[in-house]
């Protein structure tokens, strides 16, 4: 049986069960033995399927969601924003870094490329998109 309790208290108790997980929660992240993308992508027919057969619920939930309660979640969250920026700083600059490397050696083609007339912009920036486009179809 549940522990009868009213709402308040209940929320309490989650509140500070969650701050006092932390070992808890990086036990279990330890104890974990194959890469959950891996695992998910094994299951993406599954995945599909689910996500398929859930469309009328996820509908009715995302539409219950109001404006202004939408908004004070968002701006209320924010708050957060600086630091995950800050400790994921070193994450992004080695995502970007390959990135941009690859679009010095395309700006260095379109910057040898004649400039002026409208036909010869449009030229540079199509070399342009079509030289980052090969960015990720490389591999």
């Amino acid at each position: 049986m549940p522990l009868r309790v009213d709402p308040t208290t209940a929320g309490t108790r989650w509140a500070n069960s969650g701050a006092q997980a932390v070992q808890k929660y990086t036990d279990g992240i330890n104890a974990v033995k194959v890469a959950p993308g891996q695992k998910a992508a094994a299951a993406v027919d599954l995945w599909a399927n689910n996500v398929m057969a859930s469309k009328a619920r996820f509908a009715r939930n995302v539409a219950a969601v109001s404006l202004q309660s939408w908004q004070a979640d968002a701006v209320g969250a924010s708050a957060r924003l600086a630091d995950g920026f800050s400790r994921k700083q070193s994450k992004y600059i080695t995502a970007v870094t390959p990135v941009f490397a690859h679009m010095a050696g395309v700006l260095n083609q379109v910057d040898a490329m004649p400039r002026g007339s409208f036909a010869q912009n449009v030229a540079r920036m199509n070399a342009y998109v079509q030289g980052m486009h090969t960015y990720r179809t490389q591999g």
